[in-house]
């Protein structure tokens, strides 16, 4: 076998530091078994449209320059910013909200987890320790929701901070691990901020038709998984809306 390696050098591998979001769609797989192989792909293709447009595209235009940008593989769609400035910061946070207003457009529950770091990306590749984190992160949650991490917040002024607490973007919660252990963190609020009116949307259906629209026949992790964001949901609705 002939080893034809490139001529890399620690050098020739050119880093960045910023934020990292990643998402997976719930369910993904038993959800592709249950429909024509032409019904998942256009699904996929409209998502990844959504969030391509309403994120990376609109972002960057409106921010002029290449801060942002969405890759997606199978069910997990990666976003990072090359910056972790409180401008990288802030587009991230506007990148969250884009994931979730496509989710709930298509019905898909999706889970994700927001990170910081040093790391390597491009066209075909990305790798470093703030993804493990964020796959790690994101891994453990037992809901529909996204984990942030507090080092972010390391990254943005106290005031910038309190804003994002005060608006309700981010709020304090007892994220639900599927150990069946909590851990009170920082959550994206999604309810208030993905959602154009969240008194107005009907949760039970929206559960219904994300998990597999299977009706009332839902398995225990599903069930699960439906109670946990319900719990949120009405958490933020009684609290900040």
């Amino acid at each position: 076998m002939n080893c034809n390696f490139l001529k890399l050098t620690p050098k020739d591998i050119k880093t960045i530091h910023g934020f990292i979001a990643l998402f997976d769609i719930l369910g993904y797989s038993q959800w592709i078994k249950k429909r024509h192989i032409e019904e998942v792909v256009i699904n996929h293709k409209n998502m990844k449209h959504m969030v391509t447009t309403n994120v990376e595209n609109f972002l960057n235009h409106a921010l002029q320059k290449e801060i942002i940008k969405v890759q997606s593989y199978a069910d997990t769609f990666l976003i990072y910013t090359n910056e972790t400035s409180e401008t990288g910061f802030k587009t991230i946070m506007a990148a969250c909200r884009g994931v979730f207003e496509a989710a709930i457009c298509f019905a898909l529950p999706i889970r994700g987890a927001v990170t910081c770091g040093e790391f390597y990306a491009s066209e075909d590749t990305i790798t470093g320790k703030p993804l493990i984190e964020a796959f790690e992160m994101e891994k453990e949650q037992d809901w529909i929701g996204c984990w942030i991490a507090d080092t972010c917040f390391k990254k943005i002024s106290p005031k910038e901070k309190r804003r994002y607490k005060e608006d309700k973007m981010v709020v304090r919660y007892s994220i639900p691990f599927k150990e069946g252990t909590v851990e009170d963190v920082y959550a994206y609020n999604w309810v208030a901020h993905a959602i154009h009116n969240p008194r107005d949307i009907d949760l039970n259906y929206l559960m219904e038709k994300s998990f597999l629209q299977k009706g009332t026949s839902h398995t225990w992790h599903e069930e699960r998984k439906i109670k946990n964001t319900t719990e949120f949901y009405n958490f933020i609705k009684n609290t900040t809306v």
